[in-house]
């Protein structure tokens, strides 16, 4: 597996996992990974995004992007346990990368922050 980041790798049961499929035509570009990264930023716990045998830091945006994720794929979304809020964090991120219409909802997420 190849990571982005020089993060040291956990065991994966102290993670909540999700597959998502990007349902979004245009994929995860520069708009949808920056509302990404706002989102996990929000979360002091480790937010992963695996693609492939990619994984990137989900408060990079660079990261994210570099992923090159495509519409009609499936990306695996990671959250660390370590903090009681990480489901609902994990749901914000869902709700984002499973929307038909990222890049708008993305805009609107960058704008207001």
């Amino acid at each position: 597996m190849t990571i982005l980041s020089d993060r040291i790798e956990v065991d994966s049961r102290d993670f909540y996992e999700e597959d998502i499929l990007i349902r979004d035509f245009l994929g995860i570009h520069q708009r949808p990974s920056r509302a990404i990264a706002i989102l996990a930023g929000k979360y002091e716990g480790d937010v992963r995004i695996s693609y492939g045998s990619c994984e990137a830091d989900a408060k990079s945006e660079m990261e994210v992007m570099l992923l090159s994720v495509i519409g009609g794929e499936t990306v695996r979304l990671k959250v660390s346990k370590k903090y009681e809020n990480y489901f609902s964090v994990a749901n914000n991120i869902i709700s984002l990368m499973s929307s038909e219409l990222m890049t708008p909802i993305s805009t609107i997420l960058v704008s207001t922050n």
